[in-house]
């Protein structure tokens, strides 16, 4: 998720960055409320200890805090439609101010499950500390939470259960790639440190992919100015980097099973799409395709060597 969202338009650079900012807003809220339902589902099927209740009742919170967001969202979007530039104006401010609001809430947030994750509930602790890692945007929140997960947890078989929804979601943080990297080296469990390293791979991929465009806006930069330098410094990943850390969870950690699949056939894939992109460059040669045209005669790409031709790749879902 980030709050800058890309949009096109013909608009001025006020409406484009309010555009932007209101499509951000909602794929923010639309992300973070199912994961703030399913973590107040998960509290509620355990045995009511007090900490269990307390998290369901923060989780709650959220969710309620995001409804009310979506909904600001949706009614500012309709708004820009027909509104004058001095109203986006004003639109633009009441929303940044709601920005504001909504940033400090959960915040105090993060705050109350810090505490939940310092109880005797372990199983609701490691809940408290996958919210804080998924949805604080507090990065010294996200530190103390890596903390007592790395301090308390270690071993814990059921770190590997949480460990994949790290690489989803949230803004990036140092703690949480530190954290990944941890457990990958550390932990005495082969299936905790299969899925923090094939995690960690995609952390990084996807990372470096998001913050790419976004690290030049200054609207971003001026939204998370303590994150900044973290953020390019996960923009210059290697690509190397990322296949090694594939490359070992294909070779150590390949019957681990994970996500209805195992480690190895999903580090292989995810490598061979980074060999495909490789060679999906300008100046590089097309990889090769074959199959029916339309009137059922096969034929390959290679055929065509030498002269112009248009792809059009299409998908039905």
């Amino acid at each position: 998720m980030a709050f800058l969202a890309c949009a096109k338009g013909h608009l001025n650079s006020n409406e484009v960055f309010m555009k932007k900012f209101l499509i951000g807003a909602f794929v923010f809220a639309m992300a973070v409320l199912p994961i703030a339902e399913r973590r107040s589902l998960t509290a509620q099927d355990k045995e009511k200890s007090e900490q269990a209740k307390l998290f369901a009742e923060y989780s709650n919170e959220v969710k309620m805090l995001m409804s009310d967001w979506s909904t600001k969202a949706r009614a500012a979007s309709g708004k820009m439609r027909t509104a004058t530039p001095e109203e986006r104006a004003e639109i633009n401010k009441e929303m940044m101010a709601a920005q504001k609001t909504l940033m400090a809430t959960l915040t105090g947030v993060g705050e109350k499950m810090l505490t939940l994750a310092s109880g005797d509930d372990k199983d609701t602790a490691i809940d408290a500390i996958s919210w804080i890692m998924t949805q604080s945007q507090d990065a010294a929140q996200k530190s103390k939470a890596a903390e007592k997960l790395l301090a308390d947890h270690l071993d814990n078989p059921k770190v590997a259960e949480m460990l994949s929804v790290f690489g989803r979601g949230g803004i990036p943080s140092e703690a949480t790639q530190n954290l990944l990297k941890t457990f990958s080296e550390k932990s005495k469990s082969d299936s905790v440190k299969g899925i923090s390293t094939m995690t960690l791979a995609s952390y990084l991929r996807n990372g470096k992919s998001m913050l790419g465009s976004l690290i030049e806006n200054p609207r971003f930069a001026e939204a998370y100015p303590d994150s900044m330098d973290y953020f390019k410094k996960l923009a210059a990943t290697k690509d190397e980097d990322v296949e090694n850390l594939l490359k070992t969870a294909a070779e150590k950690y390949a019957d681990v099973e994970h996500a209805g699949s195992t480690i190895g056939k999903m580090a292989k894939r995810e490598l061979k799409i980074i060999e495909t992109q490789r060679n999906l460059q300008v100046g590089k040669i097309a990889p090769d395709i074959e199959g029916p045209d339309i009137d059922g005669v096969t034929f390959k790409l290679s055929d065509y060597r030498g002269k112009v031709v248009m792809l059009d790749f299409w998908g039905d879902w």
